[in-house]
């Protein structure tokens, strides 16, 4: 019964995205959506191809077009030509060498050359005393609620020895990547990267997976999205009418971008020279495949948990399938991730799984 309703609710997205496509095609063409209506199927059933076979959107679309560049001899050309601008083939899209990345912010740099392993509280007392965004966080982590004892802290070393040494780099690392994010319309998305860390660095251990690794991953798992918000108002109302019509975001943004947010994301961690492994965990993270990394696969899963908790749609194409793929990427069967979310206890769930980002209304039994 749950397979019928996803495969009907999937047939019914495929087909506004198809009349959204054929309409703005037809306007393009000054012909009738009849007219346009096969060649825009046919583009959309190419894409859908490629999340079932782990391609991207990009990819899918460069295909399709050359293997239907006959056309440009047939009375089609307009159409294909027109369909090539439409999907951000041609001046719409953008160049991936010129786009503006953000900067790594210095402390993190300093973070990311440490670990849970060989990093001391000394060392991480040096980093945090270094700047006073980044001791404030500190202090006010270790007199919270959840870590806090009869008696005030105010030092930063008794602050990190009270925290822990993995718990007190998550405080700073967290900290330090919020700066990017600290403009208003990016708090959401902000909010959301935090909820995918933590579920991020509690799947991991179940995949074998260093969770600190898989914390940093989730932390910047959609770091790409801020290059996009420095590009044209065009181009971000195109995808803001792409998503409008039904297109999951990874969609919406190649036909406005001519690229999504993961590839994105890649270019701009290997600018700031991180590992190629977390590299290719961002750049891959919406194309779990045969040959996806297991820290890659974690964060797809972690994604996937973050919008079912928070009741929102799908970043990609057939949820269904990334997962089950995720699954096989990790080692962590269905059931066992059926285990992990029944193992929290309703108001534990609703913390770890939808976080600021997905206010989840539970109540205690």
């Amino acid at each position: 019964m749950q397979l019928s309703l996803s495969l009907n609710t999937d047939l019914v997205a495929c087909g506004r995205r198809i009349d959204k496509l054929s309409a703005k095609l037809a306007l393009r063409c000054r012909v009738s959506q009849e007219d346009v209506f096969e060649l825009c199927r046919d583009f959309d059933e190419a894409v859908e191809f490629a999340a079932l076979e782990g391609n991207s959107v990009r990819q899918a679309i460069a295909d399709f077009m050359e293997e239907g560049s006959s056309a440009e001899a047939s009375a089609n050309k307009a159409q294909w030509s027109e369909l090539a601008e439409l999907a951000g083939c041609g001046s719409a899209g953008i160049d991936i060498a010129a786009m503006s990345l953000p900067v790594m912010p210095k402390q993190a740099a300093r973070l990311l050359r440490t670990s849970d392993d060989d990093t001391s509280a000394v060392e991480l007392e040096r980093i945090t005393a270094s700047d006073p965004v980044l001791a404030g966080k500190m202090l006010g982590a270790a007199n919270s609620a959840r870590f806090g004892s009869q008696y005030e802290i105010v030092r930063l070393l008794d602050a990190i020895m009270r925290l822990g040494i993995p718990e007190a780099r998550k405080v700073l690392l967290t900290a330090c990547f919020s700066g990017l994010f600290a403009s208003k319309p990016l708090q959401n998305l902000w909010e959301h990267s935090e909820a995918v860390a933590r579920l991020a660095y509690d799947l991991a251990p179940l995949a074998g997976i260093d969770a600190a690794t898989a914390y940093v991953a989730g932390l910047l798992h959609d770091i790409g999205r801020l290059a996009f918000v420095k590009l044209p108002a065009a181009l971000r109302i195109r995808e803001q009418e792409w998503l409008a019509s039904g297109f999951p975001v990874v969609y919406a943004e190649t036909l406005a971008y001519g690229l999504d947010h993961a590839a994105s994301g890649a270019k701009c961690l290997r600018a700031w020279a991180l590992p190629e492994s977390l590299v290719n965990a961002v750049g891959l993270h919406h194309r779990p495949g045969p040959d996806t990394s297991p820290i890659s696969g974690i964060l797809t899963l972690a994604e996937d948990l973050a919008a079912r908790a928070g009741n929102t749609d799908s970043e990609d194409l057939w949820p269904e399938m990334r997962r089950a793929a995720a699954c096989l990427a990790t080692g962590i069967s269905p059931d066992r991730l059926d285990g992990f979310c029944l193992g929290h206890s309703p108001l534990q769930q609703a913390r770890a799984l939808a976080g600021p980002a997905f206010p989840v209304k539970l109540t205690a039994a």
